[in-house]
C-alpha cells in the first residue's frame, strides 16, 4: 500500500482503521523518533577468474554504535544483526524523515559499510564483496521514544541499488560520529564493483585525478606526479600495506608508475597481468586512504 499526497509522504496508524491516514506535517509535534529497517544480503563482483570466486558472509555479526553519523544525519542508534542469510540493519534517527531521506539513509549506510566489507577480502581472486539490499523491503516506523514506535511510514519507491560480498570475514569497521563525505566511499565502492579490471583502474586513478585538480595549490616547474606525491606526505599517506602485511614507502616512482599505467590501460597497451599487479598490489591500498582520510573532500560538481 503506497499513499501520496502532494508529493508528501503519508502515514498510517497500523492500531486503528486502516483509513486512518496521518502526514508527516501533522506529526512533528507528537513523533520525533524514525525508525528504519532494511535487509542486507552480501553479493559477489570477480572480474579475474569467476572459478575461484568465493561465497561469502559474515561470521557473528550483532553490532551495535550509538550516537553516529551516516553521512550528515546525526543518527540515535545504528545495529546490525545476522538473520539466517540477511543482515537486518535498524537505524534510529531522533527525527520524522520522509521516505526518500530514509533511502538516501539506507543507500548511503551501504555504501559506507561496503567499503569496509571489501577491504576485509585481501584475496582479489576471491572477488570484491559487497552489500545489496532490495529497495521494497525498507520500511520505517515513527514514534515518541527510541523504544516505542506505533505508526509506520510506507515508501513511495521504484527502485533503488547498492553493494557488498565475502567468504567468513568480519564486519570491521566503525561509525563516524561527526558528518562523512559519502560521496568518496560511493566513488570507491561503484569503481570495486566494476566486473573490468582496466574499467576499475581508470575509476580508482580518478581519485588522484581529483586530488590534483581540486586540492593541490599549483606550482609553476612542479609536474603533477610530484604534486600527488607532496599531497599525499601532506596528508600523512606515506606507504601502503600489502595483502601479506608488509609496507612499501610511497615515493615520486610509485606515484609515476601508477599515472603511466593509466595511460596504457586508457589506450590499450597494457598487459592484463600488469594492470593487476598494480590495481591490487598499489593503487587501491593507496586509495583506500584518501578515502578514510578526514582531510579530503569530494564534491558532486567535480564529477
Amino acid at each position: 500500500m503506497i499513499i501520496t499526497n502532494q508529493g508528501k509522504s503519508a502515514l498510517k496508524n497500523t492500531s486503528l482503521n486502516d483509513n486512518t491516514i496521518f502526514f508527516l506535517k501533522d506529526l512533528a509535534d507528537e513523533y520525533c523518533f524514525t525508525k528504519i529497517y532494511c535487509p542486507f544480503t552480501i553479493t559477489n563482483t570477480h572480474d579475474i577468474n569467476p572459478s575461484h570466486k568465493k561465497i561469502h558472509d559474515i561470521k557473528d555479526c550483532d553490532i551495535h554504535f550509538t550516537d553516529v553519523c551516516i553521512a550528515s544525519t546525526v543518527c540515535n542508534s545504528v545495529a546490525i544483526k545476522k538473520s539466517g542469510q540477511q543482515y537486518l540493519v535498524t537505524i534510529i534517527v531522533n527525527k520524522i524523515i520522509d521516505d526518500e531521506e530514509c533511502i538516501r539513509l539506507v543507500e548511503a549506510f551501504a555504501t559506507y559499510s561496503s567499503f569496509f566489507l571489501m577491504k576485509q577480502e585481501i584475496n582479489a581472486h576471491h572477488g570484491v564483496p559487497r552489500f545489496v539490499y532490495d529497495v521494497m523491503q525498507i520500511k520505517a516506523v515513527f514514534g515518541t521514544s527510541p523504544s516505542k514506535f506505533t505508526k509506520q511510514l510506507f515508501l513511495n519507491t521504484g527502485s533503488v541499488s547498492t553493494i557488498m560480498s565475502s567468504q567468513f570475514l568480519r564486519l570491521d569497521f566503525f561509525m563516524p560520529t561527526s558528518t562523512v563525505n559519502i560521496l568518496k566511499y560511493k566513488l570507491f565502492v561503484e569503481a570495486m564493483a566494476i566486473n573490468d579490471t582496466t574499467g576499475k583502474y581508470i575509476r580508482l586513478y580518478r581519485f588522484f585525478q581529483l586530488l590534483h585538480e581540486y586540492h593541490i595549490v599549483k606550482e609553476t616547474g612542479v609536474t603533477r606526479d610530484a604534486a600527488i606525491y607532496k599531497k599525499l606526505n601532506d596528508l600523512g599517506i606515506v606507504n601502503y600495506k600489502l595483502w601479506n602485511g608488509s609496507i612499501e614507502e610511497i615515493n615520486i616512482n610509485t606515484i609515476e608508475n601508477l599515472r603511466k599505467t593509466r595511460n596504457k590501460v586508457a589506450h590499450g597497451t597494457f598487459k592484463d597481468s600488469n594492470v593487476f599487479n598494480n590495481l591490487y598490489h598499489c593503487l587501491i591500498p593507496i586509495v583506500e586512504q584518501i578515502v578514510t582520510c578526514e582531510c579530503v573532500h569530494f564534491d558532486e560538481s567535480w564529477l
